[in-house]
């Protein structure tokens, strides 16, 4: 990938990079800590929230100050931590007011 940014980016013109972004932050404690980990070792260089996800106010509470991004999130695939949507959009609820499980009953 061509930096092309320079001092935004802190690479030269000709330097390659390579950005790792953790997915599903809050998803689980356990996704969480490995999250944290990551962006704090330098292995990661960012991350995104699962906002709907039951730990995801723990997750954001404790990566103050990371490079954290919210990951949209229209449906709730689990069987055992079912999500509810933050808006009262009916239209991405099933029939017990939880998000869709399948991409394909959003907006049926």
């Amino acid at each position: 990938m061509h930096c092309g940014a320079g001092p935004l980016l802190d690479c030269d013109e000709h330097a390659r990079m390579i950005l790792i972004n953790c997915d599903d932050l809050g998803l689980a404690p356990e996704v969480t800590s490995a999250t944290l980990a990551a962006l704090r070792s330098g292995t990661a260089t960012s991350a995104t929230l699962i906002v709907p996800a039951t730990g995801a106010a723990e997750a954001a509470a404790r990566t103050r100050g990371e490079a954290i991004g919210v990951h949209l999130t229209l449906n709730s695939e689990w069987e055992s931590d079912r999500w509810r949507p933050l808006t009262p959009a009916q239209s991405l609820c099933d029939s017990d007011g939880s998000l869709c499980r399948r991409p394909q009953d959003t907006c049926a």
